[in-house]
C-alpha cells in the first residue's frame, strides 16, 4: 500500500479523461508511425494533431509527448485500480467482516461510513470495474 500511498489521495480520473487520452496517444503512435515508416496517414487523421506535429522534425517532440501521455494513462489507470482494491476491502469489511487494514485510507471510509452504504459501495465497485474495461478494450 505504501507504493500507492499519495495516489490514494488523488482524485478519482473520470473514463471520459482517460480514453481521450488514449484516443489522443492512438493518434500520436499513428503520427510516429507516419513519420518513422512513411505510412500514410487516415482521411479523417485530426488536423490539430498534425499542426502540433507537422513534419519529421518534430518526431523528437512527438516521442516525448507520446512518454507523457503513456505516463498519464498509466497514472490514471493505477489510481482507479487503487480505488477499486480500496471499494473491495471496504465491501468485504462491510459484508463479511474482514479487518480493514490500519493505514486504510479515510476518504474512501469517508465516501461510505457504515453497512448501510453497501449498496451504493457495491454500485461504484461495478461502475469502476466498468469504467476500467472499458478503457482496457480501448487501449
Amino acid at each position: 500500500m505504501e507504493k500507492f500511498a499519495d495516489i490514494s489521495l488523488s482524485p478519482i480520473p473520470e473514463s471520459k479523461m482517460v480514453l481521450s487520452e488514449i484516443r489522443v496517444l492512438g493518434c500520436y503512435f499513428e503520427l510516429y508511425w507516419h513519420f518513422s515508416q512513411g505510412e500514410i496517414l487516415r482521411f479523417d487523421f485530426p488536423q490539430k494533431h498534425l499542426d502540433q506535429f507537422p513534419d519529421r522534425s518534430y518526431k523528437q517532440l512527438l516521442m516525448t509527448e507520446i512518454a507523457n501521455r503513456m505516463n498519464t494513462i498509466n497514472t490514471c489507470v493505477a489510481i482507479q485500480n487503487e480505488y477499486l482494491k480500496n471499494y473491495y476491502v471496504l465491501y468485504l469489511h462491510y459484508a463479511n467482516g474482514m479487518d480493514i487494514p490500519a493505514d486504510f485510507p479515510e476518504s474512501i471510509i469517508d465516501l461510505f461510513p457504515s453497512r448501510t452504504y453497501i449498496h451504493q459501495l457495491k454500485s461504484a465497485i461495478n461502475m469502476l470495474q466498468l469504467e476500467i474495461n472499458n478503457e482496457k478494450a480501448t487501449m
